[in-house]
């Protein structure tokens, strides 16, 4: 995103996604029908700005950390908490 918060139609950075707490990283996704990157990694390209990770909790409850990082943009984090 910029400086006001927009998604940049234009961004094409790797993105590596870390995983911490009761979830698995089971998928991630751009929405680019052409690219052919692996689904089950833990770095993917945006698309249009836009990325996508999926999660599926464990059947413990507790807390789960989804960070994602790309060199020259600053680290975005998000925590959730699964319920058993």
């Amino acid at each position: 995103m910029d400086a006001q918060g927009r998604v940049h139609p234009e961004a094409g950075h790797e993105i590596a996604f870390d995983l911490q707490g009761e979830a698995h990283l089971i998928g991630l996704d751009n929405g680019d029908m052409s690219n052919q990157e692996d689904f089950k990694g833990k770095r993917r390209k945006v698309f249009h700005g836009l990325g996508l990770a999926i999660l599926q909790s464990t059947a413990n409850a507790g807390p789960i950390r989804l960070t994602a990082t790309s060199p020259g943009l600053e680290p975005a984090t998000v925590t959730i908490t699964s319920r058993a």
